[in-house]
């Protein structure tokens, strides 16, 4: 049982890692280089207009990859609070590939987004089960 508990906040950690990591690339570049970004990683017709939306989508990525620190953090402190934020994080992100999909008939966020979503969900739902009989067994 020791070893399951620590596979699953392991598995949950790696894949809070690789958002902050790409939440924050991702953020920092638009912010940084909205143009580009906007041309380069949406195909979109890039106007002085749209800066305020680099903006936007930017801060979004910032505080996505914010919160999955929080996540990683407090799960390694044995908080539930870091499982619950590190899993809304996982919600997120599988509803975003979701409605991506929907929306603009494209599976790349789907495939990308919401896998990497739902695994999220699960392995917090692992370190939630986990952490929860920890506690019980004092």
């Amino acid at each position: 049982m020791k070893n399951e508990r620590k596979i699953g906040r392991i598995l949950f950690t790696i894949i809070l890692v690789l958002h902050v990591i790409g939440c924050y690339v991702m953020g920092i570049a638009i912010i940084a280089d909205t143009e580009t970004a906007m041309i380069t990683g949406f195909g979109v017709n890039y106007a002085d207009d749209l800066e305020i939306v680099g903006l936007v989508i930017g801060m979004e990525l910032l505080f996505l990859g914010t919160m999955a620190l929080l996540g990683i953090l407090w799960t390694r402190k044995q908080k539930l609070t870091g499982i619950y934020i590190g899993s809304a994080v996982g919600v997120y992100m599988f509803l975003f590939g979701i409605v991506a999909c929907i929306k603009f008939g494209t599976t790349d966020a789907l495939i990308v987004d919401s896998i990497r979503g739902f695994l999220t969900i699960v392995f917090g739902y692992m370190v939630y089960k986990e952490l929860k009989a920890s506690l019980a067994n004092g």
